[in-house]
């Protein structure tokens, strides 16, 4: 039934109004006879959970106001879960946001997560015409784990956080603009996982990763560079929490605590940083990988509160699956790579409209899967990207052995792409 149909109806029935008939409406609507309207109207009602006269009628205050015969339904799950149905009046925006919807029926998105939601748009006219914008809002949710963690709650931490001052290694090379922007590209270091090779330590990632930056540093000592881009594309944790679990609760194997990969991870890529920030400012963007979704926001942030008196490096930890540069006529996309192949690239043209249509050429730069390919498709080259990180156990059992340990540096100018360099292991 049309929605303004429905509200001519809904008012006559609840005001009991005898100076319009339902014959005469029938007409008025184009339906064939009174009974029909009436029949199609009583399914629309029952639909929309408005009772009939007399059977649970009750009034919902929305904004102030009185909207009548609405059941609103509150339904607790052996699970823990709720379940609440009700009418809320919301902007169209905060309509999908999690947060805003569990605030308006009443739920603290700090004790209680989203399970799932559906919302209705809601027409409806009081007596003297005025006319109310709401939804119908039928949510479920699920009371949060004691010890999760939440993004708000990282970033309560460390806004409270007053850092040390630190004074970084300055010196190296005078910088010199020239127009030559270097991307050092990290993904998935997985500090903390378990060699398949008995005679490697559990900090051999360490020794590894030592090497690649040394390597490049004595590549591009000497250099004039405008900037430094020091990548770092997801997984730089192997888990996720101090009971060994990915960012979904997958139980993995490893032989260090979480503290111990932590430090390790840290003092990683401060050693880079530095290494790098004496030749060229350095920014250093961080993506959500799969694996340690909480942990890897946690490190950025302590390295961000370590650089954060330092005008040479920027460190972006926002906690998201993509970001994008533009160098010169090149668009550059990152990601972990964990997403549906039909949207590893289109992405890019979608979230960055602008700086596509004004660049001449645009990557995509991806991880994950530990080895590398290069496809180029539709004017966008997507590359993905080898590691340095030993062979786990995992992969080796399953026979994902044989890939070359590398980190893949490209070097961008004005006009594209200058030159890539591969740093073995």
């Amino acid at each position: 039934m049309d929605s303004k149909i429905f509200e001519v109806c809904l008012e006559k029935y609840q005001n009991r109004d005898m100076s319009v008939s339902w014959q005469d409406l029938a007409e008025r609507f184009g339906y064939e006879n009174g009974d029909q309207l009436r029949s199609s109207f009583k399914m629309a009602r029952k639909k929309m959970g408005i009772p009939s006269h007399g059977i649970g009628s009750t009034k919902t205050v929305v904004g102030g106001n009185e909207l009548p015969h609405y059941k609103e339904t509150v339904e607790i799950k052996g699970n823990g879960e709720v379940t609440s149905d009700r009418l809320i009046e919301i902007c169209e925006e905060d309509s999908k946001s999690p947060e805003s919807v569990m605030i308006a029926h009443k739920f603290d998105p700090t004790k209680w997560r989203l399970v799932i939601c559906r919302n209705n748009l809601w027409h409806m006219q009081k007596k003297g015409g005025t006319r109310l914008l709401c939804y119908q809002s039928r949510i479920t949710v699920a009371p949060r784990k004691p010890n999760e963690i939440t993004f708000a709650e990282v970033d309560k931490f460390f806004n409270k956080y007053t850092p040390k001052v630190h004074a970084p290694k300055r010196g190296l090379v005078d910088h010199i603009q020239k127009g030559r922007v270097l991307e050092i590209c990290i993904p998935d270091l997985h500090v903390g996982a378990d060699s398949a090779d008995p005679n490697r330590s559990d900090e051999s990632i360490k020794d590894a990763f030592a090497k690649v930056i040394k390597d490049i540093y004595y590549r591009i000592n000497g250099r004039d560079l405008d900037k430094i881009y020091l990548v770092f594309m997801g997984d730089i944790m192997h888990y996720d929490t101090a009971n060994k679990t990915t960012t979904s609760g997958t139980q993995i194997s490893s032989n260090m605590n979480f503290p111990n990969i932590f430090e390790i991870a840290t003092s990683m890529i401060i050693d880079g940083i530095d290494l790098f920030s004496g030749i060229a400012p350095v920014e250093v963007p961080y993506i959500k990988g799969n694996h340690d979704g909480v942990a890897g926001y946690m490190l950025m942030k302590s390295i961000e509160n370590y650089y954060r008196m330092d005008d040479n490096v920027v460190i972006d930890s926002d906690p998201i699956s993509r970001k994008f540069r533009k160098i010169g006529n090149s668009l550059i996309g990152w990601c972990h790579g964990n997403m549906a192949k039909a949207n590893i690239t289109t992405w890019l043209q979608k979230e960055a409209r602008k700086e596509y249509g004004e660049t001449k050429y645009a990557e995509v730069h991806a991880g994950h899967f530990h080895s590398q390919n290069t496809v180029d498709k539709d004017g966008i080259v997507l590359r993905y990207l080898p590691t340095i990180t030993p062979t786990d156990s995992w992969h080796y059992d399953r026979g994902f052995v044989g890939a070359v340990k590398s980190t893949i540096s490209f070097l961008w100018g004005s006009d594209g792409l200058l030159e890539m360099w591969f740093s073995n292991v």
